[in-house]
């Protein structure tokens, strides 16, 4: 929620507004407004959704995925940028090399990689889209939420429609056939009611109203949860869940978390149907390494006590706490490999990262392939203030490698500092100011 504090003193007010400017590495590059209520990983770049429906990008830009107008060789950014034209989104989501933003109105908005069958964006003609376009075949259908696999998408509409595009080689669309591109998002068959949707390597999960699943595609180890190992190109009941209110697909696994926070997994080192995770209790959300093909079968879930924790397989095991005081998290890997990007937004209202620095990918300002396992600061939540009679006390959250701070007060420059704090006087009361604190950076 953006913050702002007002303070009555000797029954004089003093209004305090609060725009923050934070991780600007250069003269008209990033800035930040509010406060972030969402992120989103790629496998080389991530996404923030602001409180009042802007969004932010950063890191690999080649196929424009960062939305900003360009792309190529070069334009990769390694601080956050303001992805232009949006305003009132709701939900952001990062895939492969593209992006999507689902507005408040239920269009779909997508840039990136556009290539016709795994890479399309659902819409023509198949070139690259710098900015976001509107998929204008899902417009009045009233979407969601959208999950992003590793070649293909689902999009799950407010009235329970699923609608996909891309690869359906394994027939992981739902389509009653494995024809192998949809360039356009189509209708999955036989399903009505669904609240929750996960598309990965070549599988896809729906969770019905009604508690059950429903999954379709690629079947090699049971991640369908049928009891068999049979290919399905029409969705088939996952056996035993009658609770279920949210699905995660992962490679050749599946995860069910039903409403009372108990989860049951199935798939690779799991077997056909669905068992209980011992140890893992009052579950709020779950997930897993997005758009990985192998080695990936780690989970992880989302406690009631914002504590983020992640295992391996139904026993449990290597079951560790990856982070406390976590609001939303999001990881995703890339091929064969596990590492990639690891956000993670705090209760704080912080957002960190952790993973390969490739292309800026982190947010973090630097551009190598160093493996940062400590996650860091890229996002800071607005300045906060103490307001006395005439003089107000600015202070913020201290931005990794930052080696300056500006403070701007009505927009004119207060002060140049090294610590997190100002004090600003000789205020007027009734007066209304507005502060901006512009943290700098020494580009690696």
């Amino acid at each position: 929620m953006f913050k702002k504090i007002m303070s009555i003193v000797l029954i004089l007010t003093l209004l305090i507004a609060i725009t923050p400017e934070l991780d600007r590495a250069y003269a008209d590059e990033t800035y930040f407004e509010g406060e972030v209520i969402q992120v989103s990983a790629g496998i080389y770049h991530g996404l923030a959704l602001m409180y009042d429906g802007t969004v932010y990008s950063w890191g690999y830009n080649y196929y424009g995925q960062l939305g900003i107008g360009t792309e190529g060789s070069g334009s990769s950014k390694s601080r956050p940028v303001k992805v232009p034209g949006i305003t009132n989104a709701i939900k952001v989501i990062a895939g492969y090399n593209q992006s999507y933003a689902i507005l408040s109105d239920g269009r779909v908005m997508a840039w990136g990689q556009n290539t016709s069958g795994a890479y399309s964006l659902g819409v023509s003609p198949y070139t690259n889209r710098l900015t976001p376009v509107e998929i204008t075949s899902l417009t009045g259908k009233g979407v969601v939420d959208i999950s992003i696999g590793n070649f293909q998408r689902l999009a799950l509409t407010s009235s329970g429609e699923v609608y996909g595009w891309g690869q359906n080689e394994q027939g992981q669309l739902g389509l009653g056939h494995t024809d192998v591109n949809v360039n356009s998002p189509t209708k999955m068959l036989n399903i009505e009611t669904a609240v929750s949707v996960s598309s990965s390597h070549s599988h896809s999960l729906v969770a019905l109203a009604d508690g059950t699943v429903m999954a379709c595609g690629q079947n090699y180890y049971g991640e369908l949860g049928d009891g068999t190992t049979t290919r399905r190109t029409t969705p088939v009941k996952v056996s035993t869940l009658t609770d279920v209110v949210e699905v995660v697909a992962g490679s050749y696994v599946s995860l069910a978390r039903s409403s009372n926070g108990t989860l049951q997994a199935w798939g690779y080192n799991m077997g056909s149907n669905p068992t209980l995770v011992s140890g893992i209790n009052g579950a709020t959300a779950i997930g897993t390494i997005k758009f990985t093909t192998y080695n990936n079968y780690r989970f992880y879930a989302l406690l009631g006590d914002n504590t983020l924790k992640s295992w391996i397989r139904t026993d449990g095991i290597y079951a560790q706490i990856e982070a406390n005081n976590v609001k939303d998290f999001s990881v995703a890997g890339l091929g064969s490999y596990v590492w990639g990007v690891g956000l993670i937004l705090d209760t704080e209202g912080l957002v960190l990262a952790s993973g390969r620095q490739d292309n800026g990918a982190l947010g973090n300002g630097l551009n190598n392939s160093t493996y940062v396992s400590t996650p860091e600061v890229i996002i800071s939540p607005a300045p906060k203030v103490e307001v006395n009679s005439t003089s107000v006390n600015i202070y913020w959250d201290r931005v990794v490698r930052a080696t300056s701070y500006d403070v701007y007060r009505n927009g004119a420059l207060l002060g140049t500092t090294h610590v997190n704090s100002m004090v600003d006087s000789g205020l007027t009361p009734g007066k209304q100011y507005t502060y901006k604190v512009q943290a700098y950076y020494t580009e690696g």
